[in-house]
């Protein structure tokens, strides 16, 4: 059994699927783990005062207790909420900001040793979830014994945090004992800077989306669908134009909107733009499509994506429509790619009226090999090293 605090860049809840909660919700079936939530800022706070946003308030300000239990498929961990922080990631002077950023991760050090201490955490692995910005600032403050940087994005490339995300992660990672990333281009790119990379891509929950299947058939119009968060990943001119030309078929784009584009896609009378759903409702809307689609750009932060979604949908049987916006090689075989709108309709259409229980049966055979248990031993194997 080892003892991990994870600082995670992401919430524990929430309405979509995060690899980082996966992985430690499994490892706590072996480990002693506090998870570190998302750092919420007073902006967070302000906002969700205001109806615009969902931070947890009262945890937020010591109102409720900010350390908790939670539970993940039957295994508990220890869940941290930090108190609010400042916003401090537009401010454009590096030295102003870093400065800043010492002072903040001093409180939250101080916080995260107290949890510690009430969940009997000592000499720890730190595992920092795409987080360097608090990776650098509580690099030796929590008497760890090892630190593991969780990759799953190119930072550099992400426009929310690009300013000051890319110079902070290669600084990290001069510090760090082992990066993991989850895509083979991460790994490459992560390997400039650090001796010891390694490679983990992200599963997927086969059984939780297994349920869907065997899917309903026979419908009188086809349902094409798409699920996860709508935002600045998609192609939207590619979206229009497919929705366009299949107004035969029936659009249901499943997960929460987050790009001001995404409003343009309701003016269609055949695409059903659902937001943010329940995760336990995920199988039921596979189960109701003939088609899944990945419409993502092909540009510099698609390209060091892991498709997660695709064995999500392999696990429902669903055929898969996909623009080539990363390295797709271990699925070409099972996928169709196609990058303009006319091929992607094309494929759409042959990937529905061919297909069979022989291929369904394909699919969900290579997704049951991809199930998050199989990457979690690999992860546990290389803390206890």
């Amino acid at each position: 059994m080892a003892n991990i605090v994870c600082i995670s860049m992401t919430t524990w809840n929430g309405d979509y699927m995060k690899t980082i909660v996966h992985m430690m919700g499994r490892l706590a079936h072996q480990n002693k783990i506090l998870f570190v939530d998302y750092g919420f800022t007073w902006k967070d706070l302000i906002w969700t005062i205001c109806g615009k946003s969902k931070a947890p308030i009262r945890k937020m300000l010591g109102i409720d207790p900010r350390l908790v239990k939670v539970t993940y498929q039957g295994n508990e961990l220890q869940h941290l909420t930090l108190p609010p922080l400042l916003p401090i990631n537009w401010i454009p002077n590096r030295h102003i900001h870093d400065f800043l950023s010492k002072l903040q991760m001093r409180v939250a050090a101080y916080f995260i040793r107290s949890a510690m201490r009430v969940s009997n955490i000592v000499s720890p692995t730190v595992i920092n979830a795409f987080n360097p910005v608090y990776g650098i600032g509580l690099r030796g403050q929590l008497n760890e014994k090892a630190t593991i940087y969780y990759c799953y994005d190119e930072i550099s490339s992400a426009c929310w945090c690009k300013q000051h995300g890319g110079r902070l992660e290669v600084q990290f990672l001069k510090k760090v004992d082992l990066v993991v990333a989850t895509s083979s281009a991460l790994q490459k790119s992560k390997s400039r800077h650090h001796s010891n990379v390694k490679l983990i891509e992200n599963g997927v929950d086969f059984p939780f989306f297994h349920t869907s299947y065997p899917r309903q058939k026979r419908k009188p119009r086809p349902l094409i669908g798409y699920i996860g968060s709508v935002d600045s990943r998609l192609d939207y001119q590619l979206l229009d134009d497919v929705i366009t030309q299949n107004e035969h078929c029936d659009f249901a784009i499943v997960g929460r909107l987050v790009s001001k584009e995404a409003s343009q896609m309701a003016q269609y009378p055949n695409v059903n733009l659902t937001g943010p759903v329940d995760v336990s409702t995920l199988p039921e809307w596979l189960g109701r499509m003939d088609c899944a689609i990945i419409p993502f750009k092909c540009d510099e932060f698609n390209r060091n994506i892991y498709p997660l979604k695709i064995n999500e949908y392999f696990a429902a049987g669903l055929p898969v429509v996909s623009t080539a916006f990363a390295n797709l090689s271990p699925f070409e075989k099972l996928i169709y790619v196609a990058d303009t709108a006319t091929d992607f309709t094309k494929a759409i259409r042959h990937a529905y009226r061919s297909d069979s229980t022989h291929m369904e049966q394909q699919r969900i055979a290579f997704a049951r090999k991809n199930d998050w248990a199989l990457r979690v031993n690999i992860l546990q194997g290389l803390i206890h090293e």
